[in-house]
């Protein structure tokens, strides 16, 4: 008897497995065949070949096809993270606003203040097909929502298909949303509409608070505690707006001339995006660059499809990039928010074939934040924002290299080299650190640098007034005046006609 359940349930097995590859393509089967997990993909494929429906065939095969490089966070410290969630998640909401304060007591008393392991752990050789049956069907009733029904085929794939949005572990987000959401009335027929309607329920029930979080957290997580940062409220309203149909994305970008960066979201009509943050501002109400004069030098989408045409998927295996590049779902959509310009550099033939990136000046450091190939001793960088200081490097085992002078692209494209020349030498006086302040205080130590391949200390002072004067300062420089106190406003200038301009 046992033998005979064996035999069949190989049979079964078998069955499901080649009948499943009969018609898949081929890369969709070379991926199935490479995972661990080839019984539960195949049985997907399997069930939707059954199922007679093409379309949500060809919608399973876009998933599998993206998802080799997907993963999510397990190990101890997500376990020990979950644990503590629960119990902050049963803050009050008049408590919400010291949830870092409550978080840290919590680590204390259950004495989780201590190193605990992660895991990677591909969703490829994890995900079930009930899992992923159940996803399609979602996703394509949420495209039969009448505000949807000018959205093509590929739009559905990229825009509301997709099961995750980050590095978050998987769950049955859209089942939970439509059952969190069932009261909800959507009265639209256009897709902008839904979507004005929509946020207008999310800013009652989620705010934008702090929430301490050690990696991508969940749709559930979102709405059991209902507040977060801009870049969880962009999540959770990313995973209602698609539920309903919407076609919403996470878009984000670093600061070129200030530091950190911003993520929010946006709503695509008419293949543009229309800029908001979910749960506070509605689609084109809101102004990301106004505030503090604040300006792009990339916009990224977290996207599902790898980017092909990116440097991660594009390098040789082991080869090392910059941090910020290493993300095969990073799509460059620059162009679609603000005037770009391409970047050309000549660089020193040693570099020929080689990736070099584009930095800008963010937290006291040059970032890597885009990349290019030279060839014929020219690197061209496609599409950077304007307005802002940047320096092309090599990356060298972890260091920058410099491979040529700064340059500064100004809002009208034209491009400026700062060229130092240190043979002539002029006195400067400084008032301020950094454009929005603190002022050069007396009595505090600060020590002024300027470029050239490299920071180069021109001299330590303790400031005997409200401003600094140095002499002998090389002409054209770039220069960066530090001290300790609140040292992550410095900005680098240059000194031209008596005043500092800040970059």
């Amino acid at each position: 008897m046992v033998q005979n359940k064996f035999r069949y349930f190989l049979y079964i097995t078998m069955f499901v497995l080649l009948h499943s590859c009969r018609d898949s393509p081929a890369t969709i089967k070379n991926i199935i065949a490479s995972s661990n997990n080839e019984q539960e993909l195949s049985k997907a494929v399997a069930y939707f070949q059954e199922a007679g429906d093409p379309r949500k065939l060809k919608a399973l095969n876009f998933l599998l096809e993206n998802m080799p490089y997907h993963e999510h966070d397990t190990g101890e410290a997500i376990e020990n993270y979950n644990f503590l969630f629960d119990f902050l998640a049963e803050t009050p909401e008049n408590q919400k606003e010291f949830m870092e304060s409550i978080w840290d007591s919590l680590v204390v008393e259950h004495d989780m203040d201590r190193p605990a392991y992660f895991e990677r752990v591909k969703d490829i050789e994890t995900l079930t097909a009930d899992f992923l049956i159940d996803h399609v069907d979602n996703a394509f009733r949420a495209w039969e929502q009448p505000w949807a029904k000018d959205l093509d085929f590929a739009d559905f794939c990229n825009f509301i298909l997709p099961y995750k949005l980050l590095k978050e572990r998987s769950e049955n987000w859209m089942s939970e949303v439509q059952q969190d959401y069932a009261g909800l009335n959507v009265d639209a027929e256009d897709v902008y509409d839904a979507c004005l309607q929509i946020n207008n329920e999310l800013k009652r029930r989620f705010k934008i608070r702090t929430l301490p979080a050690i990696a991508d957290v969940t749709y559930s997580q979102l709405d059991r505690i209902r507040s977060g940062k801009c870049y969880h409220a962009t999540q959770y309203t990313s995973y209602v707006m698609r539920t309903f149909g919407v076609p919403v994305v996470i878009d984000y970008t670093y600061w070129g001339n200030m530091n950190g960066g911003h993520e929010w979201n946006a709503l695509i009509y008419n293949g543009k995006p229309i800029p908001f943050v979910g749960s506070e501002s509605d689609p084109g109400k809101t102004k990301i660059d106004l505030a503090r004069q604040r300006k792009r030098s990339k916009v990224f989408r977290h996207s599902y499809a790898i980017q092909r045409d990116e440097i991660r998927y594009l390098i040789e295996e082991g080869e090392d990039i910059p941090p910020l590049l290493r993300d095969y779902y990073m799509q460059d959509v620059t162009k679609d928010y603000i005037p770009v310009k391409d970047v050309e550099f000549a660089v020193d033939p040693a570099y020929d074939k080689r990736y070099l990136y584009l930095c800008i000046f963010n937290r006291q450091e040059w970032i890597p934040i885009y990349w290019g190939k030279s060839k014929n001793s020219r690197v061209v960088f496609p599409n950077m924002g304007r307005g802002i200081l940047y320096l092309p490097v090599a990356y060298e085992v972890k260091d920058l290299i410099s491979v040529s002078n700064p340059v500064i692209v100004h809002q009208d494209g034209r491009v400026e080299e700062i060229n130092v020349d240190s043979s002539t030498k002029r006195t400067i006086v400084m008032k301020k650190k950094s454009p929005e302040g603190p002022s050069i205080i007396k009595g505090n130590a600060y020590e002024l640098f300027y470029w050239s391949e490299g920071w180069s200390s021109i001299g330590k002072q303790v400031a005997a007034a409200d401003s600094l004067i140095y002499d002998d300062v090389p002409d054209n420089a770039l220069l960066w005046i530090r001290s300790k106190d609140k040292a992550s406003n410095e900005r680098p200038f240059l000194y031209k006609d008596g005043e500092q301009i800040w970059y």
